[in-house]
């Protein structure tokens, strides 16, 4: 059964929302633990951000499953390619600026909170961008949901099953 087109919109929507609240938690952990040296990081704020980058790689798919929906001329292929696009920058960003762990220490550098406070309002725009499309929709209305991902609002990911 094929993915419908709603619910891959939907799906972008909850997936944004939840970047959205991971990178807000990892912000919050970040700015109790760095100073202006040294960041010395949790496993939790680690995973926080993590799971972030987790759910970028869904919206970035969700949007390219839409813009092959949708044909190459439409203002929503546009739309989706250039979320799919900043999904894609944004959590490389995040990835590049954790890669400095230095494991022993759980220690980054700390312009990491900057990296994350940027990708957060980046993400909240993604969230106004997505909601132009999905905010008419109601979950309740959706005719099934996605089939490859089911997504709590707290943040956690599986398989549906």
């Amino acid at each position: 059964m094929a993915v419908d087109y709603n619910a891959s919109l939907w799906c972008i929507a909850k997936h944004i929302l939840s970047a959205r609240v991971n990178l807000g938690e990892t912000l919050e952990k970040l700015s109790r633990d760095c100073n202006e040296h040294l960041c010395n990081i949790s496993r939790t704020t680690a995973l926080s951000a993590e799971e972030a980058v987790a759910q970028l790689i869904e919206v970035e798919r969700h949007a390219m499953e839409v813009c092959g929906k949708c044909g190459p001329d439409a203002e929503l292929a546009k739309s989706m390619t250039s979320l799919a696009d900043t999904a894609r920058r944004i959590r490389q960003e995040i990835a590049k600026s954790m890669l400095p762990v230095r494991v022993e220490h759980n220690e980054l550098p700390p312009d990491v909170v900057d990296v994350i406070r940027k990708a957060y309002l980046e993400v909240d725009r993604l969230k106004d961008d997505i909601d132009r499309y999905a905010t008419s929709m109601k979950q309740e209305q959706m005719s099934e949901e996605c089939e490859r991902c089911v997504v709590d609002f707290s943040g956690g990911v599986s398989d549906g099953s």
